[in-house]
């Protein structure tokens, strides 16, 4: 059984006194055994999200074994009708959370974190960016964020990017 619900979470802007709002989904998937995983993406679709998942890839996980992770990832794909087209948008994002579960419920299965099925964790170090940006941020505030930032030690940026107007009217 798959169980999804929409979440509304206020995000405080950098450097402003300004809130937004994020969408996310949250996507439960029960096994015949009672265990449970846990998956989250944000919400781009307005709500389509949710119905994608209740009408279409929550049947389609009846039946089969959660702990098939990956012969389900591919399945999936196909019957989706993705297996030509990038692996991104509404699908990409309803794929992602309901294999975040899935994860989740072979870690529980095999009582082991997923870092450890996912081939454990490595002697040496994993270098990280710090990716930031919002669409609501101007250019100045981008460039102020990134200077804080640095100041508090952060030394690989990335900032998103998108073409908006910046929170201008």
């Amino acid at each position: 059984r798959v169980e999804t619900s929409l979440l509304r979470v206020p995000v405080k802007i950098p450097l402003s006194e300004r809130t937004v709002i994020q969408r996310f989904v949250l996507v439960l998937v029960h096994t015949d055994d009672g265990v449970m995983g846990i998956g989250m993406c944000r919400d781009q679709g307005r709500s389509s999200i949710p119905e994608l998942l209740n009408q279409e890839l929550g049947p389609f996980l009846i039946g089969r074994n959660p702990i098939e992770t990956e012969r389900i990832w591919n399945e999936a794909w196909w019957e989706m009708g993705q297996p030509y087209k990038l692996r991104t948008g509404i699908v990409g994002l309803a794929m992602s959370a309901v294999d975040q579960a899935l994860w989740d419920i072979k870690g529980k299965y095999f009582q082991q974190p997923v870092f450890r099925l996912l081939g454990g964790a490595s002697g040496s170090s994993i270098e990280a960016y710090t990716t930031f940006g919002l669409n609501v941020l101007t250019r100045e505030e981008l460039v102020e964020l990134a200077c804080q930032l640095v100041r508090e030690g952060h030394d690989k940026l990335k900032i998103q990017a998108a073409a908006a107007n910046r929170g201008q009217s």
